[in-house]
């Protein structure tokens, strides 16, 4: 790929979201980095991994529903406990951008709709979430992608669609 394709591709609305993200990401990176401490919700997050791992020695774990503890396995057992929780944490901070654009793109254009996801994953309260508990985050992503799944659904019904649209809905009460 050349130097010409590559800034083309990278000037179009998905090109702009990605960019955008990987900024916010970085931003929220560098901001947290001397300041990360594990908050009573995130606290919460590791016991229930460790529950659902079957390490749980505290006897209170289960208080969440279990796949917040294994999508937070790879990361806590890959990058350490505190930079794994912190690179989830940032991850989920910014992945609702993606959701957030493809429902608004269906009815404004994909430009204002990459300005307008990059603006919502902006607010202060998913930068609040870091410290604080992302599950919310998490959640609210999963809403938008599954309205979004339910929007295309509607749109050209097939059984696919309609699985799709129904086991992204189906993991909101798991988290």
């Amino acid at each position: 790929m050349n130097l010409p394709s590559l800034i083309t591709r990278l000037t179009t609305p998905w090109g702009f979201l990605i960019l955008g993200m990987l900024g916010i990401a970085w931003i929220r990176w560098e901001l947290t980095a001397p300041n990360l401490w594990i908050g009573d919700d995130t606290g919460t997050y590791l016991t229930t991994m460790h529950f659902a791992l079957g390490t749980d020695f505290t006897g209170v774990g289960g208080d969440r529903p279990p796949l917040i503890g294994f999508l937070m396995v790879p990361f806590v057992y890959g990058f350490g406990l505190t930079t794994g929780v912190k690179l989830l944490a940032v991850i989920v901070s910014v992945i609702g951008a993606l959701p957030f654009f493809l429902v608004a793109r269906r009815v404004i254009s994909p430009d204002i709709s990459a300005v307008g996801a990059l603006i919502f994953i902006s607010l202060s309260v998913y930068a609040d979430t870091l410290a604080f508990g992302f599950l919310t985050l998490l959640v609210l992503a999963l809403v938008l992608l599954g309205s979004w799944a339910f929007l295309r659904f509607s749109d050209k019904p097939s059984f696919d669609r309609a699985v799709t649209a129904s086991a992204i809905i189906a993991l909101i009460p798991n988290l």
